[in-house]
């Protein structure tokens, strides 16, 4: 073969390499940019991370809270009112306790950037708390002694105690269930949700449990559109917590109804086996009387 035809071969070979580097470095350009090229947003792990394609749906700019539907009183057949405990260390709640934007941290952070959202002391809704009140509840302030390095002697010196969110182990909802004629269907409303803080002994015992503070929910839900969350389901497509409530995507149980003396269930803290049986004995009728409205 003669050296023409060696430089010829020779020169479609460079070619066909350069013709497939090209198209190589073109498919991993979108819109002109290298899907590689920079870490995405903060996602809803609160943390950055190298996507392959453009998450559209987590960075929408406005989120609208779902519609409630609208009920009539005069299509009200039956109502009951439940409290519901959330607790966080369920595997299902995992996403309660994101470390990278924890449920608590969202309610202070909505409470503290809007005025209009109203925090109360009770479940009645009687005694309302500012934003400063529950800062003080949150940051106690403490005594110590420390050494002046002036004097070289002990001095007392006030500290503020920050409030760790790992300490709320639970969160509370107040909720009414009712079965509208109109749609022919059970209806909940979420009232109020109030993050738990369980106080314990030295020893380790559980002696009671304290609500920081109970939150009417209605004019939360706009605000928590704002915060996105793991989804449980699909990582990939982060919710609103006003979403997560409404699509009823955690764990909960069910610790007292509506009664005369308004008494819960059990008088003992945490889960034991007659509260989560007498839970699951209100879940039971609750399905079963919507079943038995029906006629097949």
């Amino acid at each position: 073969m003669s050296k023409v035809a060696h430089s010829f071969i020779h020169l479609l070979f460079v070619i066909a390499l350069f013709i497939l580097g090209h198209s190589s470095d073109a498919s991993a350009q979108v819109g002109g940019q290298s899907t590689f090229d920079s870490p995405a947003e903060d996602d809803a792990y609160g943390m950055e991370t190298l996507r392959l394609y453009e998450n559209k749906l987590s960075q929408r700019q406005e989120r609208i809270p779902m519609n409630w539907v609208q009920i009539r009183e005069a299509d009200v057949m039956w109502e009951k009112r439940l409290w519901r405990s959330i607790y966080v260390n369920d595997p299902f709640n995992v996403h309660f306790a994101n470390p990278y934007q924890p449920l608590f941290e969202v309610l202070i952070d909505v409470m503290r950037k809007n005025k209009d959202i109203k925090a109360f002391a009770d479940d009645d809704f009687t005694m309302p708390l500012s934003y400063q009140d529950i800062e003080d509840l949150l940051h106690v302030q403490d005594t110590i002694l420390v050494m002046d390095p002036i004097t070289m002697k002990e001095v007392q010196k006030v500290v503020r105690n920050d409030f760790d969110w790992q300490k709320v182990t639970k969160y509370k909802i107040k909720e009414d269930w009712v079965f509208d004629s109109k749609y022919s269907r059970l209806i909940v409303r979420i009232l109020a949700i109030a993050p738990i803080r369980e106080i314990w002994a030295d020893d380790g015992t559980l002696i009671g449990e304290h609500p920081i503070c109970w939150i009417y929910y209605p004019p939360l839900r706009e605000k928590l559109m704002d915060y996105t969350t793991v989804n449980p389901y699909s990582p990939s497509m982060p919710l609103a917590w006003d979403e997560i409530f409404e699509l009823r995507l955690f764990q909960s149980h069910i610790y007292k109804e509506s009664n005369v003396r308004d008494l819960p269930f059990t008088n003992t803290h945490g889960l034991n086996r007659e509260a989560i049986m007498r839970s699951e004995e209100v879940k039971r009728k609750m399905f079963e009387f919507e079943q038995f409205l029906w006629t097949y």
